[in-house]
């Protein structure tokens, strides 16, 4: 539920706080995803594949680490 925030200023901190959050769990939630795949790799034993999955993995954290700042 949102509520109405009279002050335009605080307004607009809120929304980019609101879009910087959505853009964070976006990226966890890839990051995640990621995750099962390696688990899933080194369960069956493809570990060729681990490289690769780390190599999609780094962009999103570095994007989550440019987030946070």
């Amino acid at each position: 539920m949102r509520k109405t925030v009279n002050n335009p200023q605080i307004a607009a901190i809120v929304d980019e706080i609101e879009a910087v959050l959505r853009r964070q769990g976006d990226c966890h939630r890839q990051l995640a995803q990621l995750i099962a795949r390696k688990r899933e790799a080194i369960r069956t034993g493809k570990i060729q594949a681990i490289p690769q999955i780390c190599q999609d993995e780094h962009p999103l954290v570095q994007r989550v680490a440019e987030l946070e700042k």
